[in-house]
């Protein structure tokens, strides 16, 4: 049984389809960032009329790698998030192909911003650029490929 096959079979035991956006948000995108994670990090993401994404959140101790700092892994999680809302609609999912991430210096823990934005799309590939920032600005560059399941290309 095919990684597709499973996948569509769980959202089917669920009561949905895979091009359902609600069962597929349940699955997908609120296991990282949702209340049903009881350690997820506390986004909300907005859409820029532009459709840029961005979302303003404060980070505590939960989320500590270095003293005082945010864990490398927490910051690409963000950033991983972050990228595919920007690359994905409720039409049209897409899912990380490869993310490539930049650590300029460590992230202060407190209040942060991170937004996203596409750069270009070709076919069912969407490259998405962004970025994470503390109050003394940008932290950790992020471009990401993200690509149109076979399931939801229509």
């Amino acid at each position: 049984m095919s990684r597709t096959h499973n996948y569509q079979r769980s959202l089917q035991d669920l009561g949905g389809s895979p091009r359902t956006s609600r069962t597929r948000n349940w699955v997908v995108a609120k296991v990282v960032i949702g209340v049903r994670n009881p350690i997820a990090p506390p986004l909300h993401v907005k859409r820029d009329p532009d459709g840029g994404v961005y979302t303003d959140f404060h980070l505590g101790a939960a989320f500590e790698g270095p003293p005082g700092h945010v864990h490398g892994g927490v910051a690409a999680l963000v950033l991983d998030h972050i990228l595919g809302e920007a690359a994905s609609n409720g039409e049209n999912p897409r899912f990380t192909g490869t993310i490539t991430l930049r650590y300029l210096r460590t992230t202060r823990l407190g209040n942060l911003h991170a937004e996203a934005r596409i750069d270009r799309t070709e076919g069912v590939k969407t490259y998405a650029v962004g970025h994470l920032a503390d109050e003394e600005g940008v932290t950790v560059e992020a471009e990401g490929v993200f690509i149109q399941p076979r399931w939801a290309r229509g």
